[in-house]
């Protein structure tokens, strides 16, 4: 490699990493943007540079309560990192936007726009801003992970309340239905006819007959007891259809295909399928990693590490979700 093969080699390094940084700036604002969808933080983003992109995250920041004041576990200060990043920005640009003439062992003369003379900039110290550039964009990949955690640990946290009291609210529910002389009457539908009718208006709710009609202003809702699928009109004539299969226990499937697995169970309301396991692989399977989006539009999407589903589960009748091609 010669003088000024060596030199576009350097200068072609630092501009790779200045996107990779750039890159990762977004990350942490779709992070911070969180539950805003990713496409949707790329396009209020999208065309800021990279100062305004730093800028705006340090104010997010402040906003929604995240200290870049804490170590990230490598010992690297994120508010350190980001005030390093604006430091290597201006250095980044006098390296990329800039003419350069002769190359002499080590050393290369660069001009700049609007300044007369030209000055010596060493080789070495291009490789160094380069590696510097890519430090600071390992330090935001490691934000983007620690925020990640902490989503996950919080989202983990609601789950397993909003569980809990999900469980709690359905008693509470037949509670209120028992006391109304309601449950009995529902069971009774289920055991004799397999299906329930109801004629609902507001608050209000009634249960029909077999040959009962619904009063005027009234919706019928007729619930299939065996898949606990609704079918509501409304007095105008509009039909929505809507499910809740209740959780499904599929434990022994599951111990065929894992024998760790300890409890299983499956539930789809609406078009939502939810699965809830209790040992094993799939239970512990890691969060998904943080995504590399330079790295996927360069050389395409790579096969993220994350939670593994079983095929057995997207096949069980009823439960597969529609992007499989299943019904």
């Amino acid at each position: 490699m010669n003088e000024h093969d060596e030199l576009s080699s350097r200068i072609g390094r630092i501009a790779l990493a200045q996107a990779r940084l750039d890159e990762w700036l977004v990350q942490v604002l779709i992070c911070q943007l969180k539950p805003l969808p990713e496409t949707r933080v790329q396009l209020l983003v999208s065309d800021r540079s990279l100062d305004a992109k730093r800028s705006l995250v340090k104010k997010l920041a402040g906003e929604v309560g995240i200290s870049l004041d804490s170590p990230l576990p490598s010992g690297a200060v994120p508010s350190d990192v980001l005030q390093r990043v604006g430091q290597l920005n201006g250095a980044r640009d006098r390296a990329v936007h800039s003419y350069y003439d002769t190359v002499v062992g080590e050393n290369a003369r660069r001009f700049r726009s609007r300044r007369p003379g030209a000055e010596k900039v060493s080789l070495d110290d291009l490789s160094a801003l380069a590696d510097d550039l890519m430090l600071c964009g390992d330090n935001l990949r490691e934000l983007v992970e620690v925020l990640e955690r902490d989503t996950q640990d919080q989202s983990e946290f609601g789950s397993h309340w909003g569980e809990v009291i999900r469980s709690v609210h359905e008693v509470i529910v037949a509670g209120h239905l028992h006391e109304r002389r309601i449950l009995g009457v529902i069971a009774e539908e289920i055991e004799s006819n397999g299906s329930i009718r109801l004629a609902l208006r507001g608050a209000r709710r009634r249960v029909l007959a077999r040959d009962e009609n619904a009063g005027a202003g009234e919706w019928v809702a007729e619930i299939v007891a065996n898949n606990w699928l609704a079918t509501i009109t409304s007095p105008d004539g509009e039909v929505v259809r809507f499910g809740d299969s209740g959780w499904r226990d599929i434990t022994g499937l599951a111990q065929d295909e894992d024998p760790e697995v300890e409890y299983a169970v499956i539930r789809r309301v609406g078009d939502n399928v939810q699965l809830s396991v209790e040992g094993g692989e799939m239970a512990s399977a890691p969060w998904p990693q943080a995504q590399d989006r330079l790295a996927e539009r360069a050389f395409g999407s790579a096969v993220a590490p994350g939670l593994k589903v079983s095929d057995w589960v997207f096949g069980l009748e009823g439960f597969a979700p529609a992007s499989r091609g299943r019904g």
